[in-house]
């Protein structure tokens, strides 16, 4: 038997908060409570924990800790009462060194730049959330997150350059105020040297306030433990559970049978979240109240399934993030109520490091993810020459360029061309992106999480060189080993100083974040950010292809709340050695107005944006029917805006606006209609009498270069086309995945006409032929997802009497789910079929005379694909 693993540091502290709950529940007093909170967090860096249960292992150190204070406390009450001598002080040394280690963590905060300062002061000071702090700030949740981290990194460089590079010298003096001394005013002494450094601050923040929030609200210790968790820390992700009232959620508590938690209940709550003997075997979850929506993560053990407890649950829709949850000791998680009915990507990451990625619609009841088993995933990190480098000094390069060390894993299946219009325009990366923290051993670079199934891409932001892009993994091998070059920051940057057009001023303290593209004009998603001097220089990578031939350099972009500018990847490559590239940006334009959809009525709630090689400025209409949209970067006389009246293709209305740097241009999105001017189209498909939902459907009218509205049909097999000026309109639908293929499906032969102020009805019967794909692979029978499947009917068109005025081929394409599955419908049933099948890494293939069955019984039909040689 293998001997248990080591938990690391990360693990433990993504459990912080839940800690801090228990420790005030364990002791009453808000001081003790945070003795007993420091004591376990110096406990875990002294003896680190193994296995696999964090939570039970905080869980029993906190409970023997507090046990051992109310002892200890008995005991010196005793001794006190006996000896009843003056209570002496501490040496005035001690005292002393106390303060001046209260000043030095309290004066390196202070002097980080003003960005910096006020991000750790609300995050760490305060203890308000990211979001929170956003909200505050008037920016991006991932900008607080990243100055956050720069802070504390400048904080821990700043220590290492006081000590001459030894960070030992330091993190040994401040063991002492992380493990126990409490918070900032416990000390009188403490106070003072505070107050002075808030003097030295210039009154930056405000003496009497800074004083006010350090005496009150700053634990001393939090800090002290983040900055002796050497290295990580960094790998903390900032989405602590928010101090809120706990959500609605159903578990079971350790003196009784399941309850059901609402809001107010918080010592209830705190029980329910509290950890389970280690001992106790797995048993099956309390049933769920009528209505509640649950997910259940389990992974397959001895032919039976095994609750995976502290599994973090990411639930992310098209354009947001709507709930990050951790499953109880049933490995459970309750959804929030206002997702049920809703199409969702969830994110699963295990302790054990297993990523997983699901989509599922949100219903009432528990549904089952089932973890596949772990693999091992290592980043081999090369030099110039070829030579791998070891982990320190990989370490050292990361923190050198100022980067974080993560990577991020692209869901392969995900990158399809609608989804790569979504991320183009909305600049979202929730439902196709995970990051996935570096972990340094002795000798090797592994990753802290690691997909469990399905096809992946993964990027590494490098220092000293443009991202690299690896291509596409499959995850269910044993083990990966993916090679990265890793070029040194002198051997590759270029310095590039950016100003203002106007004037040309140097643009001191910008934010410039690269851009890459994956595939071909697809999707782009960011890198670390780069920061410009007092002198608006920074040093980017100068591309170098990394590893990959396909690969293109990242598109660069400066923003500041008055300018931004593009930068292409390839401008740098023609740089000469010494050189410094000068680039100029224009001030930023805004547009505003008022937006009508194009049925004529006020846009309210829908998004109006810019989009522009991963570069994303977007705002919501009001409910007065006005926007205003600003930030955008002046690259000519005119601007692209969008307006989004659906979240794809259906009701985009792209506009080219006049604009010039510095002013706001004004610009209406469509006009108000009157209903009787306008027609409409409504379809309704079914499938052998059945709702059809998901059907695309566009609708063109004749000689308009293109341009026309796109919709899918809903639950209920409708779509419906609004605002229609009158005239003849071609109408198409597309039968199954079109990512997949677009060659079945339908079009108007005869004129579609639209009369204003009149309803067109058009409807698709289609038959209720169903074929049940599964694929599998050819020499580990696993099941192969996001594989291809098409049903080609032996005549060119069916059912062209179907609908009156149109030509249908009732062919079918999908792709397999992560199981391997594919459905393929409206095939005419008991007609000779062709399927055929295939997918990335694999040989095309094909089965004939195959006859659709129904809905009830379809015909089902195994596929093996066999590799590529």
């Amino acid at each position: 038997m293998s001997a248990p693993h080591e938990i690391p540091m990360q693990h433990l502290l993504q459990h912080r908060a839940w800690v801090r709950r228990l420790a005030r529940h364990l002791v009453v007093d808000e001081a003790r409570a945070d003795d007993l909170e420091q004591q376990t967090w110096l406990a875990a860096l002294q003896k680190p924990p193994t296995g696999d249960t964090p939570k039970a292992w905080l869980g029993t150190v906190m409970r023997n800790l507090a046990g051992r204070m109310r002892r200890s406390e008995v005991r010196v009450d005793r001794r006190e009462r006996a000896a009843a001598r003056p209570e002496r002080l501490p040496p005035t040394g001690d005292v002393v060194a106390e303060a001046e280690l209260h000043k030095r963590v309290v004066q390196a905060v202070l002097d980080l730049e003003p960005p910096y300062r006020e991000s750790v002061l609300h995050r760490h000071y305060e203890g308000l959330p990211p979001r929170e702090i956003a909200e505050q700030m008037g920016v991006s949740v991932e900008t607080v997150r990243s100055r956050v981290r720069r802070g504390m990194q400048q904080i821990r460089a700043r220590f290492d350059h006081e000590h001459g590079g030894d960070g030992h010298t330091w993190r040994f003096a401040l063991l002492p105020l992380a493990g126990g001394a409490g918070a900032i005013h416990a000390s009188p002494a403490a106070q003072a040297t505070t107050e002075a450094a808030a003097k030295t601050t210039g009154g930056a923040l405000g003496t009497g306030a800074l004083l006010m929030a350090v005496k009150t609200k700053l634990t001393l210790a939090a800090l002290a433990l983040l900055l002796l968790a050497t290295g990580a820390w960094l790998a903390l992700p900032d989405s602590e559970p928010e101090p809120e009232t706990p959500p609605v959620v159903v578990g079971e508590s350790d003196d009784g049978p399941a309850t059901l938690n609402t809001k107010g209940t918080a010592e209830k709550a705190l029980e329910n979240d509290a950890p389970p003997p280690a001992a106790v075997p797995d048993s099956m979850p309390p049933s769920l109240a009528p209505g509640v929506a649950a997910l259940r993560v389990v992974r397959a053990q001895d032919g039976r399934d095994i609750s995976v407890r502290g599994a973090t649950l990411r639930i992310v829709g098209t354009t947001q993030v709507h709930a990050e949850l951790a499953t109880d000791g049933h490995g459970r998680a309750t959804l929030p109520v206002e997702l049920l009915g809703t199409r969702q990507t969830i994110w699963v990451t295990a302790p054990t490091g297993v990523l997983a990625r699901r989509e599922l619609t949100v219903a009432a009841g528990e549904t089952l993810i089932r973890l596949a088993a772990a693999h091992t995933a290592e980043l081999r990190m090369v030099d110039e020459t070829g030579n791998p480098l070891p982990p320190e000094e990989v370490k050292r390069r990361y923190e050198t360029a100022g980067l974080q060390p993560v990577v991020t894993w692209v869901s392969n299946t995900a990158l399809h061309d609608a989804d790569r219009m979504l991320v183009n325009m909305f600049g979202e990366q929730a439902g196709l992106v995970m990051q996935s923290p570096l972990r340094f051993e002795e000798d090797r670079v592994l990753l802290g999480t690691v997909p469990s199934e399905g096809r992946w891409q993964l990027l590494v932001d490098r220092p000293g060189a443009g991202p690299d892009m690896s291509s596409a993994l499959d995850a269910s091998a044993e083990s990966l080993v993916i090679t990265i070059p890793l070029p040194s920051a002198d051997a590759i940057g270029v310095p590039v100083r950016f100003v203002t057009e106007e004037d040309g001023l140097p643009i001191a303290g910008a934010s410039v974040v690269p851009y890459f593209e994956v595939g071909d004009d697809a999707a782009f998603f960011a890198g670390s950010a780069r920061r410009t001097d007092a002198n608006g220089e920074v040093r980017l990578p100068k591309f170098d292809k990394g590893a990959r031939r396909f690969q293109r350099p990242p598109t660069w972009w400066l923003s500041t709340a008055t300018h931004a500018c593009r930068l292409n990847g390839y401008s740098l490559i023609q740089t000469k050695p010494g050189e410094v590239f000068e680039r100029k940006a224009y001030r930023s334009v805004s547009v505003a107005g008022r937006a009508w959809k194009r049925s004529g009525e006020p846009a309210v709630g829908c998004r109006v944006l810019f989009a522009e090689k991963g570069y994303v400025r977007s705002t919501t209409v009001t409910s007065e029917g006005t926007y205003r949209l600003t930030g955008i970067p002046y690259r000519g006389e005119t601007a692209r805006v969008a307006l989004l009246e659906k979240l794809e293709m259906a009701g985009v209305q792209m506009e080219r606006v006049p604009v010039e740097p510095g002013k706001t241009a004004t610009f209406d999105f469509g006009q108000a209609r009157d209903a009787a001017a306008v027609g409409r189209i409504d379809v309704t498909c079914t499938h052998g009498g059945k709702p059809l939902p998901g059907i695309l459907f566009a609708a063109r009218a004749e000689n308009s270069r293109g341009k026309g509205q796109f919709g899918k049909t809903a639950a209920d097999g409708h779509a419906r086309f609004e605002g229609l000026k009158a005239g003849v309109y071609q109408v198409r639908l597309a039968l199954g995945d079109v990512r997949v293929s677009d060659d079945y499906g339908g079009r108007s032969v005869a004129p579609i006409t639209v009369v204003a102020g009149e309803t067109l009805e058009l409807v698709f019967d289609l038959p209720d032929g169903v074929i049940e794909v599964t694929a599998v692979d050819a020499q580990t029978g696993k099941p192969v997802a996001s594989a291809v499947a098409l049903a080609n009917p032996s005549d060119e068109f069916h059912g062209a009497a179907r609908v009156e005025g149109f030509a249908l081929r009732l062919g079918w394409a999908e792709r397999t789910k992560t199981d391997g599955t594919a459905r393929l419908l409206a095939l005419p049933r008991g007609t000779p079929l062709t399927v055929r099948y295939g997918g990335e890494g694999y040989e095309m293939g094909e089965v004939k005379n195959v006859r659709a069955g129904s809905p009830d019984e379809p015909a089902e039909l195994e596929v093996k694909l066999v590799k590529k040689r």
